[in-house]
């Protein structure tokens, strides 16, 4: 049975030119540990969706948004720099992207403050006090997940699943506990970053202290890194501005609806581009040019997978929602649009090569094209067509996308 499975691997890995025992190795522990923050989503999707207010799911939400948004100050993209120098076995790296993060978070609680002060005056309690438990946990969770990139650089996939389980399981319990104690998005926000900043420290210090063999710092990986996260600022702003929009426009309710809608899109998304984060270590190590040949034959393959999947997806929408969301059925129509935007995520393979092989200005102009066109149409369409706009902003910068990223995956590499 052994010898058959061998020969059946082989015989994929001479058609697909593929390493087909490390992809299965890493997408199998990484798939397992997205399955796991899916269950949980939908979990704390059906329990939130049957228990909170709708206003209360909102304003939760526009938090976390607003969370995500202030991941600007803090070096968002350090992480693919701390993958590339771990595989490179420059160890030591990631002590010193640790301590960057948390210099460059000075800023961030700085301008959290002063915002919180500013909405305390104006006796807006609740974003005042999430405004301060953001600025004190954001630079230490950012800074302590720097753990799970030195992993996948390590390719040790187990260890970063498991961590993510322990993590995901306990803020489900703590969410499910805090949701029937009490409807405050203010508790709701407060149990996150404790358990998630809490759990992530503790395995910052579990893999420098037991994992880190060496001190040898990859000075390149660190500057690409903050290259990296220069061009984040733009693209974390474009992710965060529909929440931002839909709250200004039409209010915590609408907000819910559009979370509602776009839950299980972003978890199938999430899944898909694991593969993103596999295909960036064997980028690294391989041959730039013979994976560059390889990489369109291969993103074809992925867009196969994915576009069945979205169609399943599309297909099942108003039953899932009939049995786990039936207060937001409205989503349905939303969610299924948002499923549309998940099929360019197959372009994970030729940007994560670009990545790889640090080609900076590819990676700027498809990162930050990619945002300015999100903006430019979120900015247009939230106001005239609310949640619509959102996902129809989404879907014209995900192809727009996909035709630029196209465009340099098929050149040429020169690293700058």
């Amino acid at each position: 049975m052994k010898r058959l499975s061998r020969s059946l691997v082989a015989l994929l890995e001479t058609h697909l030119k593929t390493d087909i025992t490390y992809l299965f190795n890493g997408v199998g522990w990484l798939t397992a540990g997205q399955i796991v923050a899916v269950l949980s989503t939908l979990s704390l999707g059906v329990f939130f969706g049957h228990v909170l207010p709708k206003e209360t799911y909102g304003m939760y939400k526009y938090l976390l948004s607003l969370s995500n948004l202030s991941g600007v100050f803090l070096l968002s993209g350090l992480g693919v720099g701390i993958t590339r120098a771990a595989a490179r076995l420059k160890d030591g790296t990631l002590a010193v992207g640790f301590r960057s993060v948390l210099r460059s978070g000075i800023v961030l609680t700085t301008a959290l403050f002063a915002g919180a002060l500013y909405y305390w005056i104006h006796n807006n309690s609740t974003l005042a006090i999430g405004l301060i438990i953001i600025g004190i946990c954001n630079p230490l969770f950012q800074a302590g997940l720097l753990y799970d990139s030195y992993l996948i650089g390590k390719k040790d996939f187990r260890v970063s699943t498991l961590f993510a389980f322990c993590s995901t399981a306990t803020w489900t319990i703590v969410a499910i506990s805090t949701g029937l104690a009490t409807h405050s998005p203010v508790a709701l926000v407060t149990g996150y970053f404790l358990v998630t900043t809490l759990s992530t420290l503790g395995f910052y210090w579990y893999v420098s202290r037991y994992r880190v063999h060496n001190n040898d710092v990859d000075i390149e990986a660190l500057s690409y890194g903050k290259h990296m996260s220069a061009v984040n600022i733009v693209a974390l702003f474009a992710d965060s501005l529909d929440s931002l929009l839909l709250f200004h426009y039409l209010g915590a309710e609408r907000l819910a609806v559009y979370a509602f809608a776009i839950a299980i899109p972003e978890q199938m998304k999430g899944i898909f581009k694991n593969i993103g984060q596999l295909s960036l270590v064997k980028f690294s190590e391989g041959n730039p040019e013979r994976a560059r040949q390889s990489v369109m034959r291969k993103m074809l393959i992925l867009l196969s997978i994915v576009t069945v999947a979205v169609g399943f997806y599309i297909i099942l929408a108003p039953f899932l929602f009939a049995i786990l969301f039936p207060k937001y059925v409205e989503s349905v129509i939303y969610s299924q649009i948002a499923a549309l935007a998940i099929i360019p995520v197959a372009l994970v393979l030729p940007y994560s090569f670009l990545q790889a092989q640090a080609d900076t200005r590819s990676v700027y102009a498809i990162t930050v094209g990619s945002a300015f066109v999100r903006i430019l149409f979120l900015w247009l369409l939230i106001p005239i067509y609310g949640i619509l706009g959102a996902l129809m902003a989404t879907v014209a910068s995900r192809l727009f996308s996909v035709c630029i990223t196209i465009f340099f995956a098929l050149k040429p590499i020169k690293n700058t």
